[in-house]
């Protein structure tokens, strides 16, 4: 198949799914679409990499989302790869992955690339906009603005040298894992013992 053609075969596919959910034709249909060896690399929680799983997480889904129908914003294809920038919408009626239902109208972005074999989907990736999602459920709280402003100045070390290595390794114990920065001691000799954010008192 060319290019073309497998362009118009993953947009067939999209539309196809919103037809067999609006219609409740079940999912027989994926069977003229995607292969019986079908990969699928970024498979949802809970389901099998497979066509079956594939038809399990459609079902899931559609319980979920009723209504939800796929716009496609950009479609590019090279070779027998097929990459499509999409967005779902819907409104979640049903539990999903443990959300008890809302009834929000949801948006989700996502990239997603089939490969083609033989005219059918035999492989799938994709990238979510997982937390685009919670955000839209209420699950997890959106980020706060960023407000710019002038980074704080250390306060200025009032210890001598060996006071102050001291008092870092102790702030080194409580902190574990951050990164270790330079810092200028009251001295104005380096020291690289403090930690990111570790102030002295």
């Amino acid at each position: 198949m060319s290019e073309e053609e497998n362009k118009a075969l993953v947009r067939h596919y999209y539309e196809e799914l919103d037809a067999a959910a609006k219609d409740k034709r079940g999912t027989s249909f994926l069977d003229d679409f995607v292969a019986p060896n079908f990969v699928n690399h970024n498979p949802s929680p809970g389901f099998t990499p497979d066509l079956e799983g594939l038809k399990q997480a459609y079902n899931y889904f559609l319980a979920a989302s009723p209504d939800g129908y796929h716009v496609v914003e950009d479609m590019i294809a090279e070779g027998d790869k097929v990459v499509t920038r999409l967005i779902a919408h819907g409104t979640q009626t049903g539990e999903l992955f443990g959300i008890p239902p809302t009834d929000k109208q949801i948006s989700m972005t996502a990239i997603a690339i089939h490969r083609i074999s033989n005219g059918k989907i035999i492989e799938h990736w994709s990238e979510l906009d997982n937390l685009g999602l919670m955000h839209q459920l209420g699950v997890v709280p959106p980020p706060e603005p960023h407000h710019r402003s002038r980074p704080a100045t250390p306060r200025k070390a009032s210890l001598g040298f060996r006071e102050l290595k001291l008092s870092a390794v102790r702030g080194l114990r409580e902190l574990q894992g951050s990164a270790p920065v330079a810092w200028i001691t009251g001295d104005g000799e380096p020291l690289a013992w403090l930690l990111m954010g570790y102030q002295l008192r």
